[in-house]
């Protein structure tokens, strides 16, 4: 094991409790010594990769610095996509994978990086569809991300419909008259109907 980190974590030990600010200079100067560990030759190693990043992480979200928990978080997964042709290939080490990545999404929804969140999240649920917490957050994105779009196309679809019954009459062919009513109208349908999905999917999870 590398002495560099049994030494970091020790010395974090002895700081953990003290203020933010305090966490946060510790990790600022011992982020490079973290990120370069690339070498897990056992579970301990990894216990001690886990509790040092995610603290770390923690550390960065408490202070809102979204910026940088999602390039420290790159950091760290990519250290672990690096170990993943290593010695040890365990359990812990892919919900390690998990957890950052979890950390990640949600510094990139407060970033308002949606489609980088929603890839993610998406990648989550997929690993672990019993979890529910990675559910709630997809379908919370999903319901920010698409919400405001379907909310226009829902107006746009009404507008074109109320133009489309006021001109009609104005044409000879009866199925063009039938025609420019009904693409508004099944498009009106066809966002209602999405719009009403979002919204139960969201309350649902979030009651």
């Amino acid at each position: 094991m590398q002495h560099s980190l049994v030494h970091i974590h020790q010395q974090y030990l002895l700081i953990k409790d003290l203020s933010l600010p305090e966490r946060l200079a510790f990790f600022q100067k011992n982020t490079t010594s973290i990120s370069n560990f690339n070498n897990f030759e056992n579970t301990e190693e990894i216990n001690f990769f886990t509790k040092l990043s995610l603290e770390h992480l923690a550390t960065l979200m408490d202070k809102k610095q979204f910026i940088d928990v999602a390039n420290q978080a790159n950091i760290y997964l990519r250290s672990l996509t690096h170990n993943e042709t290593k010695k040890v290939k365990s359990t812990a080490q892919k919900e390690l994978y998990h957890e950052i990545l979890f950390i990640k999404s949600i510094a990139d929804y407060n970033l308002k990086n949606y489609k980088q969140a929603l890839t993610s999240f998406k990648l989550l649920v997929a690993e672990q569809p019993e979890n529910q917490n990675f559910k709630k957050w997809l379908h919370t994105l999903k319901h920010v991300k698409y919400s405001p779009v379907i909310n226009t196309a829902f107006k746009i679809s009404m507008l074109v419909l109320l133009i489309a019954l006021l001109v009609r009459s104005y044409f000879n062919s009866p199925l063009f008259r039938i025609i420019i009513v009904l693409i508004p109208l099944l498009s009106l349908l066809l966002t209602a109907i999405f719009k009403i999905y979002l919204k139960n999917s969201y309350q649902k999870l979030n009651k």
